[in-house]
């Protein structure tokens, strides 16, 4: 939205008090009808202030540098009109009061009466008729009384607000403005028109929109019913109320994340946007992805829709974890001890990705405590589990043994350092480990989940309580911007019983392509043959991959897929390179790169392979490490050209041999590529979480893992 920015040196408000321009009571009645949580009080009894007292008022305006109100009357016409005024200290028995005047009023002063000073000071506005020591043009000097009286008193306190702009829309109608007070039921806008716009443009009876924002930082935006108005021909005051008490930030979900109570509570902090005040509040129960807290209705502060940039959660050890939050609702909770409380409930938007998983770990303990996420681990512990269970069975050891020393260090440093790209949950029972799962962020947006080992029994569910962990975690985070974890990816082998019957039980009980797929790839070896010829036959070349290769590659998938593989290896458009992620992984210690070559003759293109280095050891089969093809057109491509192909991309990477996935897996039989293996990708986009914990959920009852 583009930026139009308001006159900084727009003058104070003089709001007329003309009876004839308010709106009608009745249309006040259905406007407070429709308005949520505003309830009719019973006016209180007027309050008798001592003057130590209205000294006391005045002078914390001056330090604030506030204004008071004076209200003037016309000498010969039944016309009122309410000026601002800025107090200095109140000395030898005098208040001085400097007028904040719009240009023309000061010449006119004669032809008003001074009426009444009136003051707004937290939720009472007390008022007083002063004696005039001095009047003129640029200030005046009154007496003040021994007594004034309240005249009114505010259920809500409304707080006075700094260097907050509005944008106030109504039937594609834009006014600028700003805020002057607020509250989370109500506030007051102070509105100016620009040629050709009048005040006949806004319908007092019809909702309006507001945007609050502070430079290019957008606070608040929200449906608002206008209370009350001035009746200022260029400036104009405006009280409103917000239509709604409950924002729908995230798509609602069956399975919410898990709130807990903590004790000792921990509390909130943070300086509240609007009002600059600092604010201290007692959190009532928590999870990874918000919060709620108790609110005094007198002095709410809690608006739905309202961002806070800066927001602290604090717990009794003096740890701490910083976010970005915004109120999603306030609902009135009862009344204790004459006081009427709102619950407020508040979403966390972004957080450090640290952070957020030691705040998910300790959520997680409290609900069960023999699990836990990115805690410290025994490298040689883990090492024993992994062999005991049997993921790492013969075949894979021999494998891994060539470079046991170099995967040894990977896990090491992996497990032994929080990071934001990698994270694991441990099912424990008396220091012996049970059932393991991790999950690593191999792209920009998207996260692997893999080394998933249980010890087997009859009376273990380690292993689904892992799986459901995981799901709680990507509950509470995907939404988080930082975590950058638009997809989640896993590779299965088909007949692997128990993978087959989660991962594609999902799948099939999603039943959407767009919401999880599975696609098989045919596993093998890339080494260099010294029988393949050097280069390929003139017609073939090796080029880099152009975005025209990867427009190819996506009709083509689509074609014969359709499902979510390219969203899951980051292959759409715009998400080729990885140089972000990159540079994380290069600051924790390790590696990662991506290439891209495609296999075309005569700019036909065949083929596009996908290679991906990293550490040794960060996936155990070292599908990390590998080269991923996808043919898309093996016409004139035959077993000894890809065979070159691979001879020429392990000479330029100086390896002596990678692993490779071929997609489509018909396709490498036709090539009579020699595979033993297939894979399933299996690709999850988490808005669709509740189907993952439904059918989870059943599993859990039925089966025996």
């Amino acid at each position: 939205m583009a930026k139009i920015p308001l006159n900084s040196e727009s003058p104070a408000i003089i709001s007329s008090v003309n009876k004839n321009t308010a709106v009608n009571k009745a249309e006040k009645q259905h406007i407070l009808a429709k308005t949520p949580a505003i309830r009719k009080y019973k006016q209180p009894t007027p309050k008798i202030i001592t003057k130590n007292t209205l000294i006391n008022i005045i002078n914390h305006i001056h330090f604030t540098d506030g204004t008071i109100s004076v209200e003037l009357k016309h000498i010969q016409y039944d016309r009122k009109v309410l000026l601002s005024a800025k107090p200095q200290p109140y000395k030898d028995d005098h208040l001085e009061c400097i007028w904040v005047l719009r240009d023309g009023i000061a010449e006119k002063l004669e032809n008003y009466k001074i009426k009444k000073f009136i003051i707004s000071s937290g939720q009472q506005f007390l008022q007083f008729k002063p004696q005039i020591i001095t009047l003129n043009s640029k200030k005046i000097i009154i007496e003040l009384p021994d007594f004034c009286q309240t005249t009114s008193v505010r259920k809500t306190h409304r707080y006075p607000v700094k260097d907050t702009n509005v944008y106030f829309f109504q039937n594609s109608a834009l006014f600028y403005g700003k805020l002057i007070e607020f509250n989370a039921l109500t506030f007051k806008v102070e509105v100016m028109t620009r040629p050709p716009q009048t005040f006949q443009w806004i319908d007092s009876t019809a909702p309006v929109n507001l945007i609050f924002y502070q430079n290019d930082e957008t606070l608040y935006t929200g449906d608002c019913r206008i209370i009350k108005q001035g009746s200022g021909r260029i400036i104009r005051n405006y009280v409103l109320a917000p239509l709604h008490r409950r924002i729908k930030r995230f798509k609602p979900k069956e399975f919410r994340c898990t709130r807990e109570k903590i004790v000792p509570s921990p509390v909130i902090y943070f300086i509240h946007p609007l009002t600059r005040q600092p604010v201290n509040r007692t959190i009532i129960d928590l999870s990874g992805c918000g919060f709620s807290v108790l609110e005094d209705e007198k002095e709410t502060i809690f608006l739905p829709g309202l961002i806070i940039q800066d927001l602290k959660i604090i717990f009794a050890d003096n740890a701490s974890f910083s976010c970005i939050a915004q109120v999603v609702y306030s609902n009135p909770d009862g009344k204790k001890k004459h006081i009427n409380y709102l619950k407020c409930g508040l979403a966390i938007l972004d957080m450090k990705p640290q952070e957020h998983a030691l705040l998910v770990n300790l959520i997680n303990q409290l609900s069960d405590p023999d699990t836990y996420m990115t805690n410290q681990v025994n490298p040689d512990a883990l090492w024993n589990f992994f062999f005991t269970t049997g993921f790492i069975y013969p075949q894979k050891y021999n494998f891994l043994q060539e470079n046991k020393d170099e995967f040894k260090r990977t896990l090491k440093k992996l497990y032994s350092q929080a990071s934001g790209i990698a994270r694991y949950f441990i099912f424990q029972e008396r220091d012996q480990i049970q059932a393991h799962i991790s999950m690593i962020r191999f792209y920009e947006k998207s996260w692997l989940i893999h080394h998933h080992a249980a010890i087997q029994s009859p009376y273990n569910r380690g292993g689904l309580t892992v799986l459901n962990q995981l799901g709680r975690f990507v509950n509470d985070s995907y939404q988080l911007y930082s975590l950058n974890m638009d997809w989640l990816f896993c590779y299965f082998r088909p007949d692997n019983k128990f993978p087959n019957q989660v991962f594609g039980g999902v799948a099939r009980n999603i039943n959407d392509l767009k919401g999880c797929s599975i696609d098989k790839f045919a596993y093998t070896y890339a080494y260099i043959d010294k029988r393949m010829p050097a280069e390929l036959p003139a017609t073939f070349q090796i080029k880099k991959t152009s975005e025209e290769d990867f427009m190819d590659l996506h009709s083509f998938y689509e074609s014969i897929s359709g499902g979510l593989m390219l969203e899951g290896l980051s292959l759409t458009s715009g998400q080729f390179e990885i140089n972000e992620l990159a540079k994380e992984y290069e600051e924790l210690g390790f590696t990662r790169k991506r290439l891209f070559f495609s296999l075309k003759q005569k700019n036909r293109l065949h083929m596009i392979f996908m290679i991906n280095l990293s550490d040794l050891g960060l996936n155990f089969s070292e599908l990390t490490n590998s080269i991923t093809v996808f043919a898309i057109n093996i016409t004139d491509v035959t077993n000894q050209i890809i065979k070159t192909v691979f001879k020429i991309i392990l000479a330029k990477l100086k390896q002596e041999k990678m692993p490779v996935l071929f997609f489509p897996e018909k396709k490498a039989q036709q090539l009579g590529l020699d595979y033993k293996k297939e894979y399933n990708l299996w690709v999850l986009d988490p808005k669709y979480s509740d189907h993952y914990f439904r059918y989870l959920k059943r599993l859990i009852r039925f089966i025996k893992y």
